[in-house]
């Protein structure tokens, strides 16, 4: 799967609102990126270390390589009110390649049980006003074990320690519907 920079992009913001996620998204994507970076190397940087951003820019405008662009998002007034930009850019990056796909990735959720369904349950009735827009059925839930895999730069999948268990499933429900098998 070839990779846009913009997709990477979207790689990491999704690992940052998942900060512990981010080595297993990076075993992912390692490959697909370097081999990016190396095509674009020319058209993108000028000189070691002088980064081109007009080029950049152009890049985020318009990231007709990508396959699959996943865009996580908190249930909040903030990230949902982007939501009409990141459509504008989805049907021109259509435009370009009609099989890229849009994922909305439901964040940090709450784990409060008197909170979690009804935040759930209003994410999804906003993003029905949206039906161009497919949102993944995997939920990130704000737990402890992703900061606490943060110091020994582990993944959620690669901790030892209990309670882990919830955490690891999420990591494992969104990569089955990114991968599906």
């Amino acid at each position: 799967m070839a990779l846009a920079l913009h997709h990477v992009f979207e790689i990491l913001q999704f690992a940052a609102s998942k900060p512990s996620t981010a080595r297993e998204v990076r075993g992912i994507a390692t490959h697909a990126y370097k081999s990016s970076l190396r095509q674009m190397q020319g058209q993108y940087f000028e000189k070691p270390n002088n980064f081109n951003f007009d080029a950049m820019r152009t890049m985020v405008d318009r990231p007709p390589v990508a396959d699959v662009i996943i865009s996580p998002r908190l249930a909040s007034q903030l990230d949902m009110s982007t939501i009409e930009e990141l459509k504008k850019q989805y049907e021109n990056w259509q435009l370009l390649n009609e099989d890229l796909k849009l994922y909305v990735y439901h964040t940090r959720g709450n784990t409060n049980a008197s909170v979690k369904k009804k935040e759930r349950a209003e994410f999804l009735d906003f993003m029905a006003e949206h039906p161009e827009l497919t949102v993944f059925n995997a939920i990130n839930y704000e737990r402890k074990p992703y900061r606490d895999s943060i110091p020994d730069g582990l993944g959620v999948l690669e901790l030892k320690s209990r309670g882990t268990e919830n955490a690891k499933e999420e990591v494992n429900q969104l990569m089955n519907e990114v991968f599906p098998v």
